[in-house]
């Protein structure tokens, strides 16, 4: 029987779906299993036809390329949507409530922001005068700072500094200090920092030196990378992850959104 004779009802269906077998794959890399089964209703022969009728129809029709193409990456999303929907119900604690986080604004705030940096990011150092004026516009909000550094080496330690400086009470102090400057930010400049807000150096050298702190940043690239964060700034506002800068009109937004739905998760 000639292939071409399958091009009909179900026999479309059948040719698409091996199409899928060659062309869609599920999000860890094996075949769809539908298009398993299609491919095995067909002898050697009629699917060897069959990858020889879809390169034809793909290189005679690129605009299918570009459906297909689209379908995936629409796909793509609404899978890395329910991972970070399941991510924010399963790590929620860890996400709006960890202890290693510092948190500014209302503590018992109504509705929390949740912002992942970088010292070095140069978006982040204007993101911070966004998250200043949404705390001073309003009071019931909480923001959590967690510590993600990206960028370099330099990041990881100044990173350190600062969990370091929230067990001695000056986090904000240190946080605002660092990210209203305009230079690199090295391990040097975060303990000049320190020393300048009168912190107890030698309890600061000792705290550096607790493999918990590395544990924490440790964390939080794992639970960034679970809710699909990889780049500085980064925003969880109730149920939705925002990732690159965010103005304070967004922020505002956002924030309103969450209050008038209520928040299931945070």
């Amino acid at each position: 029987m000639d292939i071409r004779s399958l091009l009909t009802g179900a026999g479309i269906a059948a040719v698409f779906g091996l199409a899928g077998y060659f062309l869609a794959l599920n999000a860890d890399g094996t075949p769809d299993q539908a298009a398993q089964e299609t491919a095995g209703a067909l002898s050697e022969a009629q699917q060897e036809q069959v990858r020889q009728l879809v390169r034809d129809t793909l290189v005679t029709n690129l605009d299918i390329i570009d459906e297909v193409s689209v379908a995936l990456e629409a796909r793509q999303q609404e899978e890395e949507l329910a991972r970070q929907r399941q991510t924010l119900t399963d790590r929620k604690d860890l996400i709006f409530h960890s202890p290693v986080d510092h948190v500014a604004g209302n503590p018992a705030g109504d509705v929390t922001v949740v912002e992942f940096f970088d010292y070095n990011c140069p978006h982040c150092r204007r993101a911070f005068a966004d998250i200043r004026a949404l705390l001073d516009s309003d009071p019931n909000v909480r923001v959590v700072f967690k510590e993600f550094p990206v960028l370099s080496e330099e990041s990881y330690e100044a990173a350190l500094v600062g969990m370091a400086m929230q067990r001695q009470g000056l986090y904000m102090q240190f946080h605002e200090k660092l990210l209203v400057r305009q230079d690199r930010i090295t391990k040097d400049i975060a303990l000049d920092v320190a020393r300048e807000l009168g912190a107890d150096m030698a309890r600061l050298e000792q705290d550096l030196a607790d493999p918990q702190l590395a544990n924490n940043v440790r964390d939080t690239h794992m639970l960034a990378d679970e809710l699909g964060i990889r780049a500085t700034p980064a925003y969880v506002v109730g149920d939705r992850v925002l990732v690159g800068l965010a103005p304070l009109a967004e922020l505002q937004e956002q924030v309103k959104a969450v209050r008038e739905a209520g928040c299931a998760v945070c």
